[in-house]
């Protein structure tokens, strides 16, 4: 059975952030395949830069902060699906810091209008 479930435009909505933003966008951001709903962003460069892969598991961002390149390095963790801004903890849990608006102007949100 086929689903009429739209995947939601996660890499639409991080570039719209990204521009917003000021946050820099590297050219091999997700290519060749579709962004997924956690992304983050390197807030100790200068201009902010996006990290160039997403990620829908908690154990990769987890592992990717892990890293010891990453340690001294400060990142916001974004979640485009749910428009929240989290911190990472050591024991992989993810806690609420913030919110902010993650949906992009011209973004299909229903298939059916109210």
């Amino acid at each position: 059975m086929y689903s009429t479930k739209l995947r939601l435009p996660y890499r639409q909505r991080i570039l719209h952030y990204c521009a917003s933003n000021g946050v820099v966008v590297p050219k091999d951001f997700d290519a060749p395949k579709s962004s997924d709903k956690y992304a983050l962003v390197d807030i100790t460069s200068q201009p902010p830069t996006l990290v160039n892969r997403t990620s829908y598991l908690k154990s990769e961002i987890h592992k990717f902060l892990s890293r010891p390149e990453n340690r001294e390095r400060k990142f916001k963790l974004l979640d485009f699906k749910r428009g929240l801004e989290l911190s990472c903890s050591i024991e992989d849990k993810f806690e609420k810091i913030g919110a902010f608006d993650h949906v992009s102007p011209d973004e299909l949100l229903n298939l059916v209008s109210p």
